[in-house]
């Protein structure tokens, strides 16, 4: 699947987010399909999550790993902490 407006092909239908660096910018592209389905709360927790992954360095720390676990149990690391402090 394409997004028209941004022109990211999106890897599977259950992708939701990507992260992208691009000259020292950082983006994150939601997968319209799945932004629209979501409530105001859920994009901000999305938000917070997908924010919580850069500050921690995530990219940088699961390098080397099977990404498919590593992405699993950084999410339930991000998850949890929003959790506990935001409820």
């Amino acid at each position: 699947m394409e997004d028209e407006q941004s022109g990211v092909r999106w890897w599977n239908s259950n992708s939701r987010c990507k992260i992208w660096w691009r000259r020292k910018l950082l983006s994150f592209l939601f997968n319209p399909d799945f932004w629209d389905s979501i409530d105001s709360y859920t994009k901000s927790f999305v938000i917070c999550h997908e924010c919580l992954h850069v500050i921690l360095n995530h990219g940088v720390r699961a390098k080397g790993s099977n990404p498919e676990i590593a992405n699993v149990a950084l999410d339930v690391a991000v998850n949890h902490m929003l959790v506990n402090n935001f409820g």
